[in-house]
């Protein structure tokens, strides 16, 4: 008895079966992004020093305000990007609290 002939495979019947699926959906245009419209201004020397003020006085563990700012004055060199900010104002100033908390005028303060 004779065997059927194997069915070889083609590829035009494979593509023509991709073809009868529905084509994914376009990808949608990019909405932009939540934080950016929340954020959409650069920070200015003033907001950054205020945010150094509170340095180290919240979070599940505070830390003393004086190691922050040690950390912060250190890693200034990495940073590439200080947009509207003047970074030497901001340097002189972290400075000038680092003085104070060596003098003895401030206490390195650590949040309870």
């Amino acid at each position: 008895m004779k065997q059927p002939a194997a069915k070889k495979f083609s590829t035009v019947k494979s593509f023509n079966i991709a073809l009868d699926h529905p084509a994914p959906p376009r990808a949608a245009k990019p909405r932009p992004d939540p934080l950016f419209s929340v954020c959409d201004h650069a920070w200015s020397t003033g907001e950054e020093i205020t945010f150094l003020k509170r340095i180290g006085s919240y979070g599940l563990y505070p830390e003393s305000k004086e190691r922050h700012l040690r950390q912060y004055l250190r890693n200034m060199v990495v940073r590439s990007d200080w947009g509207d900010m003047n970074k030497g104002k901001i340097e002189r100033w972290i400075q000038s609290e680092l003085d104070a908390i060596k003098a003895g005028e401030r206490e390195p303060e650590v949040a309870t």
